[in-house]
């Protein structure tokens, strides 16, 4: 950086020079489209060149000998933590500009340091798994997910980024169903924690051919089939699949499966239903949405699941509740 030949500053600017001191970590305020992050980078000067002074788009902040703090600070500020932080807890970058007030960049959480935290970081990954191993979330734990599906879907929906991954279709080109699979076995790992595991809860991800695909999708999570794979890929004829929607629509509305033909506005819907197989009855919740990654993510499986126990929980009360009323009409 070029030498500062004007030392002069506004009284305002600063009480003093301290914060300007080595070591020092710039914190840059304004979040970046173009990599979903905020920025923040460690001086490397020494004493006779003196530290970086910056202009009002940082933040200086110096920490005295051990500088241990300014290393994990430095990885937690250009982690996905640190938007999903702002996001949840700056209401002027969540709904204004993504450029949060100084107080509230200083809110943010910084992982415990230990020796070599910043050593051999390569890249945005390796930044973010240091910062995740540090806090204690788990490759594929809720808590990972919900920070990545935040700032890989929602936030470029928010501040208007050229690239909007959330709205491309949740196809895969091999037919694998990568991103459905991942959010079915979110599903079924909330309804297992919830039920039980040997409910034996199972998804069925409906795939029709590559050139009738729907601008909707369906999946099935069945409550308990016993010898069912965890997540099956079940290929169906585009008319066989507009039939289904029919009548998942008509036991929605309550109307018979004859009248109305598939309609346009069944694009989110959740129904229950029975499944007859083998001589079984399967209770089974079909879930229907667009074709679209915002609304197949792992953080959406972990609300919707919610949404499927509270209603069986909710229906459960009912029953008890009829159960009883019948009961004290028959001893009356």
């Amino acid at each position: 950086m070029p030498i500062n030949d004007d030392p002069y500053l506004h009284s305002r600017d600063s009480i003093d020079m301290s914060a300007f001191q080595l070591p020092q970590l710039i914190i840059k305020e304004t979040w970046q489209s173009v990599s979903a992050r905020f920025a923040a980078a460690l001086v490397k000067s020494s004493a006779e060149r003196g530290p970086v002074i910056c202009t009002r788009s940082y933040i200086s902040v110096h920490a005295p000998e051990p500088a241990s703090v300014l290393d994990a600070a430095c990885l937690a500020f250009n982690s996905i933590l640190a938007p999903y932080f702002f996001f949840l807890t700056s209401g002027r970058f969540a709904s204004y500009r993504p450029e949060p007030p100084k107080k509230e960049l200083l809110r943010l959480p910084i992982p415990p340091w230990r020796p070599g935290i910043i050593d051999g970081v390569k890249d945005w990954g390796d930044i973010d798994h240091r910062v995740f191993d540090a806090l204690g979330f788990i490759e594929g734990g809720p808590e990972r997910s919900l920070v990545e599906d935040l700032v890989r879907y929602t936030l470029p929906e928010l501040h208007g980024a050229s690239a909007r991954p959330g709205r491309e279709s949740t196809r895969s080109s091999d037919g694998r169903e990568v991103h459905l699979t991942q959010y079915c076995d979110f599903v079924i790992r909330v309804l297992t924690a919830g039920f039980g595991e040997n409910k034996q809860v199972a998804a069925t991800i409906f795939q029709e051919p590559e050139q009738h695909e729907l601008p909707i999708r369906l999946v099935a999570i069945h409550l308990g089939w016993p010898g069912r794979g965890r997540v099956s890929i079940e290929s169906m004829a585009v008319s066989a699949l507009r039939t289904r929607f029919a009548r998942l629509h008509a036991k929605g509305v309550g109307q018979t499966p004859d009248a109305p033909p598939y309609a346009s506005n069944l694009r989110f819907a959740r129904v229950y239903d029975t499944l007859r197989e083998s001589g079984s009855r399967i209770p089974t919740v079909y879930l229907v949405k667009p074709d679209q990654k915002r609304f197949w993510t792992r953080s959406m499986a972990l609300r919707d699941a919610d949404d499927v126990v509270s209603d069986i929980m909710l229906w459960r009360s009912h029953s008890r509740e009829r159960s009883s009323a019948a009961g004290e009409a028959r001893r009356a």
